[in-house]
């Protein structure tokens, strides 16, 4: 159809090129989706809110075309473990994915989906955002560690003090014992 990224609740952006959900807000590795269930998503969220896919357009679309390769419960796991992944990239027990029995789904018309577009430069994908935010707690832990590192070397410099301290009095009260 296109290789548009969504926003979706302005949570969430869904790549249809990599096939990735990605949280906007936190750091979170991205969820893939297999390709049929991209293609499902991409076909609920492109039509009209509360638009319904109907069963026989998923499967032309997220099959190419080999509907008769594709059983109904293929279907079904798709939409199924879309709506989970879905669940999980957002934490919540919204339903997204809506069903219409026997005729075909659409996406919650409740949920805003927003196009993005870039003009000057393409947008920074969510590995590359996820990046930059582990390398800066990477750098964060670093400096933890180094001062974990000070900390512990100091500490193993007083253990060394007072097993110094506990020699020279054993020392003394030996030398004091034995002359006396």
């Amino acid at each position: 159809m296109n290789s548009h990224i969504y926003r979706i609740n302005n949570e969430v952006d869904f790549n249809i090129a990599e096939r990735t959900l990605c949280r906007c807000d936190m750091y979170q590795p991205s969820a893939l989706l297999t390709k049929p269930a991209s293609k499902c998503l991409e076909l609920l969220i492109t039509k009209k809110p509360g638009e319904i896919v109907k069963h026989n357009e998923l499967y032309d679309y997220a099959w190419e075309k080999r509907t008769r390769e594709t059983s109904p419960n293929t279907l079904y796991q798709t939409i199924f473990q879309t709506r989970r992944i879905i669940a999980t990239t957002f934490n919540t027990k919204e339903q997204f994915i809506l069903t219409l029995p026997r005729e075909g789904f659409y996406f919650n018309p409740a949920v805003t989906i927003e196009p993005l577009k870039y003009k000057a430069k393409p947008p920074e994908n969510c590995h590359a955002r996820n990046l930059k935010l582990a390398l800066h707690a990477t750098n964060h832990e670093s400096e933890i560690h180094a001062r974990l590192n000070t900390l512990q070397q100091i500490l193993l410099d007083v253990c060394d003090k007072v097993n110094f301290i506990e020699k020279l009095t054993r020392t003394k009260h030996g030398n004091k014992m034995s002359t006396g």
